[in-house]
C-alpha cells in the first residue's frame, strides 16, 4: 500500500540519516517526524481559525457599534422633532387663545373708546392708553377679583380743561377711582398729564 504523501516527504527526508539503522527503528523514526510534522500544521491551522475569529469578532464589534450610534442619532432626532412640534403647537396654543382674548376684549374696548370720547373736552386730547382686563387673585388663600383698570396720558390746553376733563371722568359711572397725580396740576397751560381708574364691573 503506497505512503500518504507527508509520510513519504518524512520517509525521504529521514532516509540519509536512518539508512544504517534496523528497519524497525527506521519505521518508528519515520512515524515520529510523520506526527510531528502533523502536530504542527495542526497548530498552523488552529492559529489560522483563531485569527480569523478575533477578525470577525472585530468586524461585528465595529459593525454592532455603528448600529448602536445610529440608533442613537435616531434616538436623538425623533427627540429633537419632538420637543418642536409641541415648542410648535404651544406657540399655536398662545397665539390662539391671544386671539381669543383680543376679539373677546374688542366690545369691551369700544364701549371704553366711546366713554372717554363723551367725556374728552375740546381743548383735551389723549395720546397713550393702556387697558388691564379684570382678573382673579389670591391673598392669602382667598380669590379676590381684580377690576379691569386704565392709564392714560394726554395733552390739554389749560388746567381748567384738564380739570373739567377729570370731573366729566368721575361723574360717568363706567369709571370709578379716577385718580390724576400731582404733577398733572403744576402747569397752567400746555399740561401734560396722566391718569389712572377702574372700570366698573358692570359696565364690562
Amino acid at each position: 500500500m503506497p505512503l500518504p504523501l507527508v509520510w513519504r516527504f518524512a520517509e525521504s527526508s529521514l532516509l540519509p540519516m536512518i539508512n544504517l539503522l534496523p528497519p524497525e527503528r527506521k519505521q518508528q523514526i519515520v512515524e515520529e517526524h510523520f506526527f510531528r510534522l502533523l502536530i504542527a500544521g495542526g497548530i498552523a491551522c488552529a492559529a489560522a481559525l483563531l485569527a480569523s475569529l478575533l477578525l470577525l469578532a472585530a468586524v461585528l464589534i465595529s459593525i454592532t457599534g455603528k448600529v448602536q450610534a445610529q440608533n442613537l442619532l435616531l434616538s436623538s432626532l425623533q427627540k429633537d422633532q419632538t420637543a418642536q412640534d409641541t415648542q410648535e403647537m404651544r406657540a399655536i396654543d398662545g397665539t390662539l387663545i391671544s386671539l381669543q382674548r383680543f376679539y373677546t376684549a374688542t366690545p369691551r374696548l369700544l364701549l371704553l373708546v366711546e366713554h372717554l370720547e363723551q367725556a374728552l373736552p375740546g381743548d383735551v386730547e389723549l395720546r397713550a392708553l393702556v387697558y388691564s382686563p379684570p382678573t382673579t387673585v389670591t391673598e392669602r388663600g382667598v380669590k379676590k377679583k381684580v377690576k379691569a383698570r386704565i392709564e392714560l396720558s394726554g395733552f390739554a390746553s389749560t388746567r381748567d380743561a384738564m380739570l373739567g376733563f377729570k370731573q366729566n371722568l368721575e361723574e360717568d359711572m363706567f369709571f370709578s377711582s379716577v385718580a390724576f397725580p400731582l404733577s398733572s396740576y403744576v402747569a397752567r397751560t400746555d399740561v401734560l398729564f396722566s391718569a389712572s381708574m377702574d372700570i366698573e364691573a358692570f359696565a364690562l
